[in-house]
């Protein structure tokens, strides 16, 4: 990685730039532990003593190769709003540049711990004032599985069994665009994801380290598992979304109880009361008396 061409391109850039005091690679290309691939994206963060200059003005982006597309994005860190400048290039590159102000990096140094995306690892690429030996170090544990309070489980299980009587709300009434956002945007990554994180943190302890939106479940689910999570996502049809639904269900219930065993919470005891209704519903028989909604 050190001899790849953005990396390059990067390192020079900076060095030329006297405004720009640091800038870091974090994500899979950053981390110690990383297991970046040729289609992982370049990470980076810049402080720098204008961070202003590098978001109004954005010529600078060219120094890297052709732009095919950039996108326009920010977060939230430390308090502090972070611009980002998300960019494709032609040849396949893509960096996403968080332009920060030094004056963030100085609240870094100074606070307990690092934020996530420093503390799970982070190469500096350019360090112009020794920052990095001024931050807290890194302790590789962001990301990693954690361990779940029962607050934040219960209110997982309740939206979970609460959104699929939506899903099945919308299969009977013949929906399919609902009823796949009901379950691919809520259930899937609300409620089953978390939970099957959870699950394996549970079961392969600390080392399990998952991704946001579920990067990473294909190396940590053995193979039954995996199957089991593939039959749940809805098909094209009406019928095949109902088979996934139940197994979506079914899957959750195993997991959450799972889940809540390992832990010591109070088990999930609305699945059967909701995998009856779920039944009924497919069925044409619940809500005969009552007005739609």
């Amino acid at each position: 990685m050190e001899g790849s061409t953005t990396v390059q391109r990067l390192v020079a850039w900076a060095e030329a730039e006297q405004e720009v005091r640091a800038l870091f690679l974090v994500g899979s290309r950053g981390e110690a532990d990383g297991r970046p691939d040729r289609l992982s994206d370049h990470d980076v963060l810049i402080f720098a003593r204008d961070g202003a200059r590098y978001e109004s003005d954005e010529d600078w982006l060219v120094s890297f190769g052709s732009i095919l597309v950039k996108l326009h994005a920010e977060y939230e860190l430390l308090g502090t709003t972070v611009p980002t400048r998300l960019v494709q290039y032609l040849d396949g590159t893509r960096i996403d540049f968080s332009v920060c102000d030094v004056t963030l990096l100085e609240r870094i140094a100074e606070g307990p711990k690092l934020p996530d995306m420093l503390d799970a690892g982070f190469r500096a690429l350019n360090d112009k004032d020794g920052w990095a030996s001024r931050l807290p170090k890194a302790t590789g544990e962001a990301y990693r599985g954690r361990v779940p309070r029962e607050t934040d489980y219960q209110a997982v299980v309740n939206e979970f069994w609460w959104e699929v009587t939506y899903v099945a709300k919308h299969l009977a009434r013949g929906e399919l665009l609902p009823a796949l956002y009901s379950s691919e945007c809520v259930i899937r990554f609300q409620c089953l994801v978390p939970m099957l994180e959870w699950h394996t943190r549970a079961v392969h302890g600390s080392d399990a380290r998952i991704g946001p939106h579920g990067r990473g479940l294909t190396q940590v689910l053995d193979k039954e598992e995996w199957g089991r999570l593939q039959r749940t996502c809805l098909g094209a049809s009406i019928e095949d979304a109902w088979k996934a639904l139940f197994a979506t269900t079914e899957y959750f219930r195993e997991i959450s109880h799972h889940v809540a065993e390992h832990f010591g919470f109070v088990a999930d005891e609305l699945a059967l009361g909701v995998e009856e209704l779920l039944r009924t519903m497919k069925g044409g028989r619940a809500g005969e008396s009552q007005n739609s909604g």
